[in-house]
């Protein structure tokens, strides 16, 4: 009788694994999407910015945007890993 429920608890765990590791990857890429989203309007508004003042509003915003919402991109990912201090 262990036997059996010890292999549904197995059983349960692994889906469980699975189910969580694709939560993971949806999360991480549509996080990566959103980003993506954030940064070319960010790029629009700059485009269509006639003044320096706006093009530092959408600059700002959209830095914001990507560090509040823990968004991860490439571009993100970058700028952390050069605005480290070291040591």
């Amino acid at each position: 009788m262990n036997d059996g429920l010890g292999s549904a608890l197995h059983e349960t765990v692994d889906v469980s694994i699975g189910l969580l590791a694709v939560l993971l990857v949806l999360e991480a890429f549509l996080s990566a999407v959103v980003a993506g989203i954030v940064i070319t309007v960010m790029t629009w508004m700059q485009s269509g910015s006639e003044s320096d003042g706006g093009r530092i509003v959408a600059a700002v915003g959209a830095a914001f945007l990507l560090s509040y919402g823990e968004l991860g991109h490439v571009i993100v990912a970058s700028l952390e890993i050069l605005a480290r201090p070291t040591a």
